[in-house]
């Protein structure tokens, strides 16, 4: 099973929305390794787009039928020139003063441009904790030498870098992910009903499983409290069979929905009375982000997320990890006390208000025009 998208190519884009506004003289290519949902944007964006997956291996340039055709007349078993290939040689030859990887998947890639150019340096924005990190690139190590700035996405990202990966403090700048802020067009008045939402692609690291539990539990223990769960992401045909079998099973289809992807999630987090973050490995969530500065009070778990950085200074609870009685435990004392689920939703708001492109992008600028030598 496939990870489920980060929050790296929405950080990507509002970055090089920012920098095309800010900085109109700087050039910027860019190579995506999947077209992704943003692809048509990218391709606005850039000077240049490459969208390797949509090459086929058996499409040729002129130079490289004329290179096979050379092979063919002196070679006995001629060597394909892979179409991949030849387009990383291409770009290599534009000599980028900065190359920037921009998720842990893409590091390889990068390597290889930095290694075919004259004078690139490697910038590595590592959005990924320990375990992803491992499934997606195990060798990540080998390529640390050829990095010259790695910017983490939050505090819990560049410890783990530091413990596990054997790079000095220094090594690593932290520059917190960020959101683009919005506010939901009204569709209809906030209902009365207490609704606990969550939301991501339906994945083990975003912990759709455990919502689930915290629903069974949270119905279980408190069978009078009218408390809803509703989870808003992208969820396949396979999983969604499987949690509405669960969800019959459990007698909770009055309790939980997984309601899938939607265009316009701001709506239904503006309908949240509080946001639940049961993620297993969660760098800092663009979805909290975005909770946060709707006033949302979040409950995440300690050493789950970047988010908890920021939710222990106030606008929620950090509880132990994988700890789902206790985060039920947070839901029913909001529940039952109101006015605190104002209070801490307003700190929440103001603790977010400041994870924005304006704010951030400058910082992320910096740090790149610092390892560009300017």
């Amino acid at each position: 099973m496939k990870p489920p998208a980060l929050s790296a190519p929405f950080v990507l884009l509002y970055f090089l929305q920012w920098l095309k506004k800010h900085h109109p003289e700087i050039v910027f290519s860019v190579l995506a390794l999947r077209g992704g949902s943003l692809k048509a944007q990218f391709e606005e964006l850039a000077n240049e787009f490459v969208d390797i997956s949509s090459l086929k291996a058996t499409e040729y340039t002129f130079k490289q039928k004329f290179l096979n055709k050379l092979r063919r007349k002196f070679i006995k078993k001629p060597k394909r020139i892979n179409i991949h290939e030849q387009i990383l040689i291409e770009l290599a030859a534009q000599d980028f003063d900065i190359i920037y990887a921009n998720t842990i998947v893409s590091i390889p890639v990068s390597a290889r441009l930095k290694s075919w150019s004259g004078k690139s340096r490697l910038v590595a924005h590592v959005h990924e904790m320990k375990t992803i990190i491992s499934l997606s690139l195990p060798n990540f190590i080998d390529f640390i030498p050829e990095i010259d700035l790695i910017i983490a996405a939050s505090e819990t990202v560049k410890q783990n870098l530091v413990r596990n990966y054997n790079l000095a403090d220094k090594q690593v700048i932290k520059i917190n992910d960020f959101s683009v802020k919005k506010q939901p067009e009204v569709l209809q008045q906030r209902n009365s009903d207490f609704i606990v939402g969550g939301s991501g692609t339906v994945h083990w690291r975003k912990g759709s499983d455990l919502f689930l539990q915290l629903a069974q539990i949270t119905k279980s223990k408190y069978p009078d409290l009218e408390i809803k769960f509703q989870w808003i992401g992208a969820i396949s045909n396979t999983d969604k069979i499987i949690y509405q079998a669960d969800i019959e099973k459990a007698e909770l289809s009055e309790v939980i929905s997984f309601d899938g992807e939607k265009e316009n999630p701001g709506h239904f987090i503006s309908q949240f009375s509080v946001f639940v973050l049961p993620s297993r490995e969660d760098p800092f969530p663009l979805v909290a982000i975005e909770a946060g500065m709707q006033a949302k009070p979040i409950i995440c778990f300690e050493q789950g997320s970047g988010t908890a950085e920021i939710v222990k200074n106030g606008g929620g609870f950090v509880v132990p990890y994988l700890d789902i009685e206790s985060m039920a435990e947070k839901i029913v004392f909001y529940y039952k006390n109101p006015e605190k689920l104002i209070e801490d939703g307003q700190k929440a708001k103001q603790l977010f208000k400041e994870f924005t492109p304006e704010n951030i992008c400058p910082k992320i600028f910096a740090a790149i025009k610092n390892i560009g030598g300017e």
